[in-house]
């Protein structure tokens, strides 16, 4: 988002795909934990989600990103059928993270 932003002072960001972006500290710090419980518990190891919450759209994601950088710019939200790109991505991108 900060690349993109760069010489812009508005940008258009797609706001009705929801997912749960985490902090690449947040999957540091729980994956040192669940090696440590797996180390003694081995018959959990399985696969697990893991994500952050609040669960948000990207204009969301983004607006957060530059209140964060200090970075002036305009957010228009816009749909997905706004914004098409070669891959199909789905609205909901939010993981089931109980069992984490």
């Amino acid at each position: 988002m900060l690349r993109l932003a760069q010489g812009r002072t508005a940008l258009s960001i797609v706001n009705d795909r929801i997912g749960g972006p985490t902090p690449a500290h947040t999957n540091a710090a729980a994956l040192l934990q669940m090696g440590a419980i797996l180390c003694q518990q081995p018959e959990l190891a399985r696969i697990y989600h893991l994500s952050s919450t609040p669960d948000l759209s990207w204009a969301d994601f983004a607006a957060e990103i530059f209140a964060q950088s200090g970075d002036q710019v305009t957010i228009t939200p816009i749909s997905k059928r706004d914004y098409p790109t070669p891959a199909t991505r789905p609205l909901n991108s939010r993981l089931e993270c109980h069992k984490t």
